[in-house]
């Protein structure tokens, strides 16, 4: 297996600034479990400053210089308030350009603009992972489990953020109804869990932290605590639950393996999610929670909050025709009626259905969905990406790519089911088309076989590069996310048959097709219209920096695209200082820092 690179850290800077202050630069002290129980409010100062002035003897304007005696004590006094000063300084620098990425401006949403995700007045392109457990893995803690380092979930978590803007990434995609039975964000109708419900603020403010944007689920289709089926069993109108529900497993839930009494029984019940109106107004009242949430560590309210990049209506919603003919109008009138519901809420930001991507048994299409001829399933599942993605109030087009549980492995079906996409949101949606969810199954036991490099990893070439031709060739096709970034919160634990770790070698395929999508970002300065500013990296008087240059805009703009040769060739352009400066997201892996050729 690969491993990451280690790059030029910056401790080594807070390290000196903090040992001549008078601190030991270590970690921060570990909390009582009633300390730990509060949510994490980011620093303004960073622990450096109180470090230095709560050091014994030796701060900043303590009695110690002076009472060495005379001019001497003085001059030392002196002396080191300069020296300090200018640290200070460089201090200043470092926290404001190269320690936290700048937060998005709050009305620097995500928008569509023709078949384009358009972000500062240019085209955006997402290069991101899922981490649907990471609202719960933040709620771990060392006193109650075994942590990697002692640390608390949400430690580790802010460190594989910080990781993942390192390398480009610049979105992911999260479950906020929590899946987890033992991390319950809805407990019962309109009754919120505040503890997960702030676990989910800390995330998204970590996240705008480091630079990336957020696509939150909002209702899960297989597992049962948030998800359709506890919806149904809460709702008045909705018919009685007569049997006991089958227990989840690991996974998504197979009803496969129920006998056929009980499967024709869960499968009409969970069409009626889609038609019932207690289950409509309960989902309604959720979205409404949600989106007017105010975030209990910034202060926002969710509507307002940039770092969200779009929301799912429900992951992977399913509504079986087999069993359940009406399903075919179903579902698709509620995804209509819901996304509009939505975006009269929060017309901010952008709204999805968060289906796989198949087409039902009257589109023309029907016969490119998995397993076809042979089995027809996959039409069977009251989804229709057309109709689906055509929906007022759906903003973009997601699909998902699952070669093991469909059974199609073949590398030449899993790229033509990405082509068809395309073609037919070229041909009949007009809007963006986003692979959302791709992976591989590799066991753990097979990892030390090299099966990661055999079965997984020619899966996420096939993908990555996909997606990287349509965004070099100017194709609908504009991003895609692994499934998934296994963040480790509990030492002995792995990651699941789908989880991919940092240490991982298809870490290296994920990290240079962050490089080259963030390559593509940053090739097309703003629209001349917008006025925003040309910012480039330079190096200054031997300073990382970065510096405007009206140039390099002006002669793209009387240019165009077509004479400048490809997206990965052209000079990098950012609107502004802040956003060249942002560490991970900018010019430079840790920001702009005044002190880089001296560490």
């Amino acid at each position: 297996m690969g491993s990451t690179p280690r790059r030029k850290s910056q401790n080594g800077l807070l390290k000196t600034i903090a040992n001549f202050a008078g601190s030991n630069g270590s970690t921060p002290q570990k909390l009582s479990p009633e300390e730990e129980k509060e949510p994490f409010v980011p620093s303004t100062t960073g622990d450096v400053f109180a470090g230095a002035n709560s050091a014994k003897g030796g701060g900043w304007g303590s009695a110690g210089a002076h009472d060495a005696g005379g001019r001497r004590g003085w001059f030392i006094w002196r002396k080191k308030w300069s020296i300090l000063s200018v640290l200070g300084v460089f201090v200043f620098a470092f926290f404001r350009y190269g320690g936290v990425a700048p937060p998005p401006q709050d009305n620097d949403f995500v928008k569509v603009t023709g078949t384009e995700f358009e972000l500062s007045c240019r085209p955006w392109y997402p290069a991101g992972f899922n981490a649907h457990h990471l609202v719960s893995n933040v709620l771990v803690f060392a006193h109650e489990h075994r942590t990697p380092g002692n640390k608390k979930g949400r430690q580790l978590v802010r460190a594989a953020l910080k990781q993942a803007s390192g390398m480009g990434l610049n979105v992911m995609r999260i479950f906020a109804h929590t899946t987890d039975p033992n991390f319950v964000l809805q407990t019962a109708p309109g009754e919120y869990n505040e503890k997960v419900f702030k676990a989910l603020d800390f995330v998204l403010v970590e996240a705008r932290r480091y630079g990336l944007r957020v696509i939150l689920s909002v209702l899960d289709n297989w597992k049962y605590s948030g998800g359709i089926d506890e919806f149904v069993d809460w709702s008045a109108t909705s018919p009685r639950r007569t049997r006991e529900r089958p227990a989840d497993k690991q996974g998504d839930t197979a009803t496969h393996e129920y006998d056929q009494e009980t499967k024709d029984y869960e499968v009409e019940r969970h069409s009626v999610f889609w038609s019932d109106e207690g289950c409509k107004s309960l989902y309604k009242n959720h979205l409404k929670t949600l989106v007017e949430r105010r975030n209990s560590i910034s202060g926002r309210l969710y509507k307002d909050d940039a770092t969200i990049f779009a929301w799912d209506l429900v992951n992977e919603p399913r509504c079986e025709t087999w069993r359940v003919p009406e399903c075919v109008d179903t579902m698709p009138a509620w995804i209509s009626e819901m996304a509009e519901y939505l975006k009269s809420l929060d017309p901010n930001h952008l709204v999805t259905s968060g289906g796989e991507g198949f087409w039902g048994a009257d589109n023309p299409r029907a016969d490119d969905n998995p397993q076809m001829p042979a089995s027809r399933w996959a039409t069977q599942t009251g989804q229709d990406f057309t109709a689906n993605t055509n929906a007022k109030g759906v903003d973009f087009g997601g699909i998902h790519v699952w070669p093991d549980n469909w059974e199609m492995k073949q590398k030449k079906f899993l790229v033509k089911w990405v082509t068809d996409h395309m073609e037919d949101s070229e041909e009949h949606t007009h809007k963006p088309l986003l692979l959302e969810e791709f992976g591989k199954i590799v066991w753990e036991k097979d990892f030390v076989k090299g099966m990661i490099e055999k079965k997984r990893n020619p899966v996420y070439d096939a993908m990555t590069q996909a997606t990287l031709d349509s965004v070099m060739s100017g194709g609908i096709l504009r991003g895609a996310l692994f499934w998934r970034w296994d963040i480790q919160v509990y030492l002995g634990v792995g990651p699941g048959e789908y989880g991919v770790r940092p240490d991982h070698s298809t870490f290296d395929i994920i990290r240079n097709f962050a490089g080259r999508m963030r390559s593509a970002v940053v090739a097309t300065p703003p629209r001349k219209e917008c006025e925003l500013g040309c910012w480039v990296p330079t190096v200054k008087h031997h300073f990382e920096t970065c510096e405007e240059n009206m140039t390099v805009c002006a002669k793209y703009w009387q240019d165009g695209p077509a004479k400048n040769g490809s997206l990965e060739s052209q000079t990098p352009v950012w609107p502004s200082k802040e956003a060249c400066c942002q560490a991970g997201g900018g010019a430079y892996v840790n920001g702009c820092s005044a002190m880089a050729t001296f560490l």
